[in-house]
């Protein structure tokens, strides 16, 4: 995943854990202006780390500022998502639907790759 993520112009950096820093720079994976993604170290396991890539690059393939009414679609007028490290089961419909069929392509056997997700308010 992390060569399609390369051949989509997405740069993905390992984050380095900090007690000191504010609880969103906590999260298990964050996503700005669908172009960076921030992989929490703390992500020990390959799996894990895995399944939440794939929800981060569906995060950013259907971010944008604005709602437009898609239900894939994320809006997030400050370009920021964070995903939290807690998986939902089943992943139901949307982006952890999207994510789920992205790790399985890759081939991940995984029962869902979808991972509650908040839009972060910036400013």
């Amino acid at each position: 995943m992390h060569s399609l993520a390369a051949r989509l112009g997405i740069c993905v950096v390992d984050d380095r854990p900090d007690p000191g820093r504010p609880p969103w720079a906590r999260a298990a994976a964050s996503v700005s202006f669908g172009e960076h993604i921030a992989l929490s170290s703390r992500l020990g396991d390959a799996g894990l780390r895995a399944d939440v890539l794939a929800m981060a690059l569906i995060v950013a393939a259907v971010m944008g500022d604005t709602d437009v009414g898609h239900p894939c679609a994320i809006a997030a007028p400050g370009g920021l998502v964070l995903i939290s490290a807690t998986r939902v089961l089943p992943p139901g419909d949307g982006p952890g639907r999207l994510a789920t069929l992205l790790a399985r392509a890759c081939g991940r056997n995984t029962p869902s790759a979808a991972f509650e997700y908040t839009v972060a308010a910036v400013g």
